[in-house]
């Protein structure tokens, strides 16, 4: 996500959001939940024994 997100309030939206900013490690945290859930490595990967289960292991647009 842009670095501003984690910045700089926002200027318009819901009032809920509006004013405030991305907190930096929860999103972070949120996002390694993600990725966790999905079967992605930290870096957003699917790994292989995700591919594997999926049937997708012997796809050649992952072993680039």
């Amino acid at each position: 996500m842009p670095e501003r997100y984690f910045e700089e309030p926002t200027p318009i939206g819901l009032p809920i959001a509006k004013g405030k900013k991305i907190a930096r490690d929860k999103f972070e945290k949120m996002l390694d939940e993600y990725y966790t859930l999905h079967g992605w490595d930290e870096n957003g990967f699917p790994k292989k024994e995700t591919l594997e289960r999926l049937g997708l292991d012997k796809e050649p647009a992952h072993m680039v």
